[in-house]
């Protein structure tokens, strides 16, 4: 390679460092940002900062986390269940993750999903809290569906409990 074409691609390998290293930075400071909005309860400047730091570069499994709970926060389920669900691939997460698409799932009404991300929290946890609040979660779904399945068969005129009338 002759000296002229070693120079030009050391010359653009530094330039495209300089860019790369600038373009972390914003999105660590976005990213941070975003954390103290989220801590003063500002919820919608937490997920502006956030959505800049991914816009930026980053794609930390922490910014996918802190979307996700920013947006649930918010009342924006559908966006915070996409953030959860890249969460869910990182194997260390996937509990967590789980765990709030369960919480999602619940707040959406969709009983049959939320169980089915609740047991596989219970699945793949080794975390006894996480595991106690999965729990609980588990059987509030399975509750509320005895309800419903209870409400829309009196109504339909057929009761198998009298006790519970």
């Amino acid at each position: 390679m002759s000296k002229i074409r070693l120079a030009t691609v050391a010359v653009l390998v530094a330039f495209l460092l300089g860019i790369q290293i600038p373009v972390k930075a914003a999105g660590k400071s976005e990213f941070n940002a975003g954390k103290q909005a989220f801590q003063r309860r500002e919820y919608q400047k937490a997920a502006n900062y956030f959505e800049r730091a991914r816009k930026s570069g980053m794609r930390r499994v922490a910014l996918y986390y802190n979307l996700g709970v920013t947006y649930y926060r918010i009342g924006n389920y559908d966006k915070a269940k996409a953030n959860f669900e890249i969460v869910a691939r990182n194997r260390r997460m996937a509990p967590v993750a789980y765990y709030n698409l369960g919480r999602i799932a619940r707040k959406q009404r969709q009983p049959d999903v939320a169980k089915k991300h609740i047991l596989r929290v219970l699945k793949l946890s080794q975390d006894r809290k996480l595991i106690r609040l999965a729990s609980s979660n588990l059987a509030q779904v399975r509750s509320n569906q005895g309800i419903w399945t209870s409400a829309i068969l009196t109504r339909l005129g057929y009761d198998d409990n009298v006790t519970s009338t």
